[in-house]
């Protein structure tokens, strides 16, 4: 994959989401407790979710929040990056490294030898949320 593969999910989601927080029924939605998810097509605004693998019952988030729907022949995917990102050096090194001790085959020597690097360059994740309550009402299991 390149740099122009992937596109701004967090722009798009403030274009098409209005609601992820609160189900229909006005319980708040408890994201790290739910196990199942269901995605119905003639309902394409509508989150189904169960916090069980054996939910017989789901409990609903409009995304919508109630507003009109937005078109979606009028999204446009915006891209993510506009060059390609930069890794750490201490990365790099330990990819080339793995390189030359044969764990990557040679045939993408290459592309690990091009990688642009910085040492301003970060290689962490943001850290997850885990602020979450115990599951609301909507538990089916």
């Amino acid at each position: 994959m390149k740099h122009t593969d992937f596109v701004d999910v967090k722009l798009l989601a403030r274009q098409i989401l209005r609601n992820t927080t609160k189900t229909t029924s006005g319980e708040t939605v408890q994201w790290m407790h739910i196990k199942w998810l269901r995605f119905e097509k003639d309902e394409p605004n509508i989150v189904k979710f169960g916090n069980s693998v054996n939910a017989d019952e789901f409990c609903i988030i409009d995304v919508t929040g109630g507003a009109v729907p937005i078109a979606w022949q009028s999204v446009c995917l915006v891209p993510a990056y506009t060059s390609r990102q930069q890794i750490s050096l201490a990365k790099k090194k330990d990819l080339l490294s793995l390189l030359s001790a044969r764990i990557i085959p040679p045939d993408y020597d290459s592309f690990y030898a091009s990688l642009p690097s910085a040492a301003v360059a970060t290689d962490r994740f943001p850290e997850p949320s885990m602020e979450e309550e115990e599951p609301s009402s909507c538990d089916t299991g």
